[in-house]
């Protein structure tokens, strides 16, 4: 177990919600939506092994980051939370929910199944491998060379939130070696059918992702027996990102259905 980095929004004593980023992200990614939940909820944002200020160490098995995050409550001394988590955050909190289904309040699980995907992602790990951080003097200076490798707008944000500046230069705030040796595990789904989380249980995922497909159902529903699936239009994998006011209305009912109903 590792003792993981995290952001708090809100007052200890209110109902508590864990929002978990997923593979490359970091607590940055949940920090508007931490924001605008404060007033209700006490939410905590951490930063998952391997990714953003948590430590860098070998192994990132679903196994491990079990422990990490059950370690984090008992920091807290949070008895039961609601778990908030994309993709591979998502994967977390089903696998979390199953094995420890009295410390779960409700499940929100965001553009992700429990199965496993053969998305490799060697495109992502690639393009970090590309970047010349020896000629990076700037943040803009990383920007302009994922610029001229044609990377997105949106997902050069979303990677260069993993850039930080250190007392020897500019380095990425995610261990490369490690999350790449690890996605056969984070692409997988370790949890044996038979396992069962009977609480609320929202799926959240965009219409345009290939995450979230017909011939899941039958999975979600053998671990997730009440869940209720809600897609968001004109959205993708990262759903938040791509309609922010419409996931952040969706995440608000669910909440409302999931924590101030029990």
């Amino acid at each position: 177990m590792v003792t993981l980095q995290y952001q708090t929004y809100g007052s200890p004593g209110k109902s508590a919600v864990v929002l978990l980023h997923g593979l490359l992200g970091s607590s940055t990614n949940w920090s508007s939506i931490g924001r605008q939940l404060a007033a209700s909820y006490y939410v905590l944002v951490p930063d998952l092994r391997n990714h953003g200020n948590s430590p860098h160490i070998d192994g990132m098995t679903y196994t491990e980051m079990t422990e990490d995050l059950l370690g984090l409550l008992e920091q807290e001394r949070i008895t039961q939370a609601t778990l908030v988590g994309h993709s591979m955050g998502g994967k977390l909190a089903m696998r979390f929910a199953l094995l420890a289904p009295h410390r779960v309040r409700a499940l929100g699980i965001v553009d992700v199944c429990p199965v496993t995907y053969q998305h490799t992602f060697d495109h992502y790990f690639d393009l970090f491998a590309s970047i010349d951080l020896t000629r990076v003097r700037c943040r803009d200076d990383a920007q302009q060379q994922m610029v001229a490798a044609g990377v997105e707008e949106v997902m050069q944000f979303f990677l260069l939130q993993n850039l930080r500046k250190t007392t020897t230069g500019w380095a990425w705030r995610i261990n490369l070696a490690a999350l790449k040796s690890g996605l056969p595990d984070i692409t997988g789904f370790d949890a044996p059918l038979g396992y069962r989380y009977d609480g609320k249980t929202w799926v959240i995922y965009g219409a345009e992702s290939d995450y979230v497909l017909p011939e899941y159902g039958a999975t979600l529903s053998a671990y997730f027996p009440h869940v209720v699936q809600q897609p968001i239009a004109g959205a993708g994998h990262w759903v938040h990102v791509d309609q922010p006011q419409q996931f952040m209305q969706t995440l608000q009912s669910f909440l409302q259905a999931g924590c101030d109903s029990n």
